[in-house]
């Protein structure tokens, strides 16, 4: 069988069947083979970075349990896909990136000079700082082990973008359908934390215990949990206060507790609900400086700080949390559910000052303007709500307006860039 032929076969096992492109010769056989297996979505695009988005946008649009291929060939083809790999890589999008190369035999190896086979290039080290798993396939037999690694890191833990580099001799060698089927019936693998600690959760209960004015923040890493909008609507009906980050806002549904985005050009209610609580319970955020301002230690100045991230990376990194777990969203919100105990001693006034807080800071900031930006997105508030709608954002101050603004009802979705704000 031919190894262009094995990998669809394995992509199309694992519900791979989405192919964003622009063809060149380094990735015909693969096109091909794509193509020929009749179960391929197979889209062209007019360029490589418009295939690396598009892949980008699946992604996003299943939150995370379906990826697509992006892809590219040598050379220049490899290069156009990096901005969106970066994409994918700083706002933790799974996604698989396959890039032809030349034939192994053209490689220049370890020779002291800048290129050997036409359009060479090593996509492998250019990319590696943006991936997961970026690998350049020398070997055929290598093919679908490196393969299999590379989906099980793209979707487990903090998910992100993978790259197989692949020649184009490998594509077209033979590969034993022995193998293939061995490869098959191995499962991916999935290297998520399991278990919180119960010395973790018994401090995290006794901290809530004692809060009067707690505060949830819901970060980029709890957006695409499957649990939080049921653990929202709970901490919605018991009157406690919640706020997301610029990644947050992206799932998060407006209730009556929740007080919009916080940070630097966050929402004035927000940040002072940060400002003002006792105990400030955070998921799934980096605590970047746009969140936090450039003084760390005036954040959240009155509140004990509790970070919950999968990556152990991130916690502790620019704020000192008082207590730091290291866990997936959706595992602690099934490990920790808010119950009617949970904050035993809230203030009673907490909901309404903010609720307060909130209303002051409704107002039309462009009036003077022929179009204001902020009674547009009241409008699409009001024309859309309980329709489905997947709002996507470009960079600049529109994207700002819209975090600001927007209010997302259920089946409702917005997509930012927020790692380092590509152009989209």
């Amino acid at each position: 069988m031919k190894a262009a032929d094995a990998l669809t076969k394995f992509l199309i096992a694992h519900h791979v069947q989405t192919c964003f492109e622009l063809v060149g010769g380094m990735i015909t056989h693969l096109l091909d083979s794509f193509a020929t297996s009749g179960q391929f979505n197979i889209i062209s695009m007019h360029h490589e970075q418009s295939a690396a988005f598009a892949a980008e946008g699946v992604a996003r649009q299943t939150k995370g349990k379906t990826i697509a291929v992006a892809m590219g060939t040598s050379g220049p083809g490899a290069t156009n896909l990096i901005t969106g790999i970066g994409s994918c890589w700083f706002d933790s999008v799974p996604c698989l990136f396959i890039t032809g190369q030349v034939n192994t035999r053209e490689l220049k190896g370890n020779r002291a000079i800048r290129q050997q086979g036409f359009q060479e290039l090593d996509i492998v080290e250019v990319a590696r700082s943006l991936t997961k798993y970026a690998v350049r396939v020398d070997r055929v037999e290598d093919l679908l082990p490196n393969l299999h690694q590379a989906l099980s890191l793209a979707l487990s833990g903090r998910q992100g973008p993978v790259l197989l580099d692949i020649p184009n001799d490998i594509q077209r060698a033979d590969i034993s359908e022995s193998l293939l089927e061995q490869w098959l019936n191995t499962p991916l693998t999935n290297s998520a934390h399991t278990t919180i600690s119960d010395s973790s959760l018994k401090q995290l209960q006794a901290m809530c215990k004692q809060a009067q004015r707690p505060l949830i923040c819901i970060g980029g890493g709890a957006r695409w949990s499957d649990a939080v909008d049921s653990w929202l609507t709970v901490a919605d009906s018991l009157g406690i206060p919640y706020v997301s980050t610029l990644m947050g806002h992206e799932r998060v549904i407006a209730r009556n507790s929740y007080f919009n985005m916080i940070g630097s050009y966050g929402n004035r209610e927000a940040n002072w609900a940060v400002q003002n609580c006792d105990l400030l319970l955070v998921i799934g955020a980096r605590l970047d400086v746009r969140q936090t301002g450039a003084d760390i230690d005036d954040f959240a100045r009155q509140a004990r700080v509790i970070q919950i991230d999968i990556d152990p990376n991130q916690l502790n990194n620019r704020v000192q949390a008082d207590l730091s777990i290291c866990s997936a969203a959706e595992l602690f919100f099934n490990e920790f559910p808010i119950q009617a105990d949970t904050f035993p001693l809230l203030e009673s006034t907490w909901l309404s000052q903010l609720s307060n807080k909130r209303a002051q800071a409704e107002q039309n900031e462009y009036e003077d303007w022929a179009i204001s930006p902020s009674e547009i997105f009241k409008r699409l508030n009001y024309h859309l709500a309980d329709i489905p709608v997947d709002y996507v954002c470009d960079v600049g101050n529109h994207q700002m307006w819209a975090a600001q603004s927007l209010r997302l009802s259920a089946n409702q979705a917005v997509h930012y860039s927020g790692g380092v704000v590509f152009l989209t």
